[in-house]
């Protein structure tokens, strides 16, 4: 007995990479305390929004996770969002009681917000001043959060010109519980630098105050002040004994023109603007403090280094026109330290160095580490071989950019440093793709396939990239994946290939228009600097199917006796077989049951007239045909995995020469409208 169930169930596993689930923990909000801000009705009017959210497009694509978390015994809502493409953003949202009014401070690399507003009727709007840096353009947005009823949020954001303008909506998101998202994607993964921005802004005052990032010792307190969003922002937290703890936001205001502090404790709510002294660069503020008992009162504040490893802080409060000492201290920086390891990439030989001294290794496998006190500036440079060229980095916090890397060290960083070849010989890649098909629907969410890339034995492959066709009805984003396909690095990452090497992908599909009936035969773009890589239908290309409502979309692998993906019938006339494995992650096909399908299952050779016999059969989990083999098979898809074989029998005299490019068996899975849901398939050779 053949156990084609058993091979299958063997490789099943693959698919599970396609529909895994991430749950995330969220932070947890501190014990209220009496007389604190904690205590004021308003406070709890967001607490709605605090939780793990993956956020979806109006139409239905995933575009990242945002996780909202309580601090301060939830006078502080912090929003920390990371998009599919590594984008990074975070605000401050606050119950402001000098303006008596909710406010959020929204900062990121590309655009910084300021905006006020109220809770009523179940949603939360807020709007105020914008401005996005890139084009230098202000604005003002208006953004409102609240939850559909169904544990899903909504949030809308709208833009105009000017006040007398009317507000236009941008974009309408769908925010899903990531912990019981059923089409929950793994948590993107953040990258520190946005390319196309220079540092943070490129607003001169933008560095004034980063003496101040760093993990400090304040007598027995600590206060951490860690630079964020490429250096935009500085983000306090301060920790002493007890309940002795705020956190604030410092950065350069460009509705102000100076810098801004806004500090939240369950005490105090401090807001602040200033700028640095020319002579000394010392950071002096000024603005109100109010406790949350209701007084009010003026209040400065000034930060001047002494040293690399000391600064000194002043706080004074005005009452009756007079100023008094409110807290005074001297900084000392923390000895705690940060490891940066730095890994090369790319055809080309070269070395890496930093300041302070530390790193300074040649290319090769292991790299090189070293310790740098936390919070520090550290800067690395790459120098090339005679023969080679420095591209760049290629991951780590100055992903995409080139030349020296600079930032402040605030935690253990990995960065990958990238050289190439000045010369490279003309080279060629093979490619394989799995699955061969995908449906889904316009408005639906990403479908994914994998991808190796294969160069060949005699030459490498150097500054490859992998794109969707011209005029394809989708998008396509990639990331290389690990032995156990799970997507690692940065996202569109550019590659190179040794002799003989090879490198594997999870290609991310987004619809974008519906395709003919029998679907549209995509052809994933692997271009090199030195080679491109040829079509071969049903190896490299997928069939990709896309409706304009929900439709079934059918994973499916197959297996070989011989375990490579090769039905290889050891004598003229003989037979040999493949198994496969197949579920259904979609919808239904109104057929039979609620998310069914009526799927039928044939086999044949992709239209190459081979000297074959097929038959296909439906088997157990543990192999054997539930039913005679026959030309078709058709079969009720719910949520189980279904097991296939595939029989085939080489005609007595005719040989099937090895020839995986066009000598195969595909077998294919319709629904009961006729459309391809799910393509799999092995090469198959036979002696004459």
């Amino acid at each position: 007995m053949f156990h084609a169930g058993q091979i299958s169930v063997r490789h099943f596993l693959f698919l599970i990479a396609l529909i895994s689930v991430v749950s995330l923990i969220s932070g947890t909000a501190t014990a209220q305390t009496a007389g604190s801000c904690a205590n004021q009705s308003s406070r709890q009017q967001l607490d709605f929004w605090v939780g793990s959210w993956n956020i979806y497009s109006e139409a239905g694509a995933f575009l990242g996770r945002q996780d909202v978390t309580e601090w301060e015994a939830g006078c502080l809502i912090e929003a920390v969002w990371t998009g599919v493409g590594g984008d990074t953003a975070q605000s401050m949202n606050v119950y402001d009681p000098g303006l008596s009014a909710w406010r959020q401070l929204h900062i990121s690399p590309t655009e910084i917000a300021d905006l006020r507003g109220s809770f009523t009727s179940g949603t939360m709007t807020l709007s105020g001043n914008l401005f996005e840096p890139e084009t230098q353009t202000f604005a003002q947005r208006r953004w409102s959060v609240s939850a559909n009823g169904d544990g899903r949020l909504q949030q809308v954001f709208e833009r105009r010109s000017t006040s007398s303008d009317s507000w236009v909506v941008e974009r309408t998101l769908t925010a899903r519980p990531a912990a019981s998202d059923p089409d929950s994607p793994a948590a993107p993964s953040a990258s520190e630098y946005q390319p196309g921005q220079p540092g943070c802004w490129g607003l001169a005052d933008r560095s004034d105050f980063a003496f101040a990032a760093g993990d400090w010792q304040v007598g027995a307190a600590r206060n951490r002040l860690s630079s964020l969003q490429s250096g935009c922002l500085i983000r306090e937290r301060w920790q002493a004994s007890g309940n002795d703890t705020g956190v604030s936001y410092n950065f350069y205001d460009p509705f102000t023109d100076q810098w801004r502090q806004v500090w939240i404790s369950p005490s105090i709510f401090i807001d602040m603007t200033g700028q640095a002294s020319p002579s000394n660069g010392a950071m002096s503020m000024l603005g109100n403090i109010v406790y949350h008992n209701g007084r009010t009162a003026p209040f400065r504040a000034s930060w001047t280094p002494q040293s690399e490893t000391a600064m000194v802080q002043f706080m004074e409060e005005q009452n009756g026109g007079v100023w008094s000492s409110w807290f005074n201290a001297t900084y000392i920086r923390s000895a705690a330290t940060a490891q940066a390891d730095v890994a090369f990439l790319g055809l080309g030989g070269g070395q890496v160095s930093s300041n302070p001294a530390g790193l300074s290794c040649s290319g090769g496998p292991s790299g090189c580490s070293a310790n740098f006190r936390l919070d520090a500036p550290v800067s690395a440079s790459g120098q090339a071989e005679s023969g080679s060229s420095f591209a760049g980095w290629s991951d780590g916090p100055c992903f995409g950019q080139s030349g020296t890397c600079s930032w402040n060290i605030g935690r253990n960083t990995e960065l990958t440093a990238r050289f190439t070849l000045n010369t490279v010989p003309d080279g060629r890649i093979v490619a394989a793709v799995l699955p061969g098909a995908r449906s889904t629907y316009v408005g639906g969410n990403d479908v994914t396939v994998f991808a190796s890339v294969v160069s060949r034995a005699s030459t490498p492959a150097q500054s490859c990239t992998i794109a969707a066709p011209d005029n394809a009805p989708a998008n396509l984003r990639y990331r290389r994946v690990d032995s156990s396909n799970t997507a690692i690095g940065p996202p569109n990452p550019v590659f190179d290939l040794a002799a003989s090497g090879s490198a594997s992908f999870v290609l991310a599909i987004s619809p974008s228009t519906e395709t003919p009936a029998d679907g549209y035969v995509f052809a994933p773009v692997v271009s090199c600097e030195n080679a491109q890589l040829q079509g071969v239908p049903g190896v490299n290309t997928f069939s990709l199917s896309i409706d304009t409502v929900p439709v079934p979309d059918i994973l499916s692998i197959s297996a070989t006796p011989s375990a490579d993906g090769v039905i290889r019938i050891a004598g003229s006339g003989g037979i040999s077989f493949m198994s496969a494995a197949a579920v259904n992650i979609g919808a239904g096909d109104g057929s039979a049951g609620t998310e069914e399908a009526t799927i039928t299952v044939t086999a044949d050779d992709g239209g190459a007239n081979l000297p074959l016999t097929l038959q296909v059969c439906e088997t157990g989990p543990q192999g054997g045909c539930l039913a005679p083999r026959s030309a078709e098979v058709t079969s009720v898809f719910g949520s189980d995995a279904k097991f296939f074989a595939v029989f085939a029998r080489a005609q007595a005299g005719s040989a099937i020469n090895f020839n995986p490019g066009s000598a195969r068996v595909f077998l294919r899975f319709r629904d009961a409208n006729g459309v391809v849901r799910s393509v799999t398939s092995a090469a198959v050779t036979a002696p004459e």
